[in-house]
């Protein structure tokens, strides 16, 4: 049976006015991805914030994801950061956003540290 994103669409907007965080997310995916709409990331930002807001775990990560490459909005490591802590914090098994935290901050820290020894020979 091949995949119908449209129909898919329809369903999650239905589920959404109903309140429901994972078909919010999983809107703000088909708009991230392109499946069954355009493209669109602001959209999806848009989406994901809707589920993250109402406490989505996976919708705290996407939204962190987005700041972390820039899709749709201004870069910010740190705001993905954020929103990465704030994913783990609500869903303790959510070892994907545990390891995006420890993996930015990791990076962070390193950049902070290069920037730090720059400065000093100065």
């Amino acid at each position: 049976m091949p995949q119908d994103y449209q129909k898919a669409m329809e369903w999650y907007l239905k589920a959404s006015k109903q309140g429901l965080s994972t078909a919010q997310n999983n809107i703000g995916i088909l708009y991230r991805k392109g499946r069954g709409v355009p493209q669109n990331y602001q959209k999806a930002m848009e989406w994901y914030l809707k589920a993250a807001k109402v406490g989505n775990a996976v919708g705290m990560f996407n939204v962190g994801y987005l700041y972390q490459t820039g899709l749709g909005v201004e870069k910010d490591e740190q705001k993905a950061l954020e929103w990465y802590q704030k994913a783990a914090e609500a869903d303790k098994n959510f070892t994907e956003a545990a390891f995006a935290v420890k993996k930015l901050t990791k990076k962070l820290n390193r950049e902070k540290a290069s920037g730090a020894s720059k400065n000093a020979g100065k």
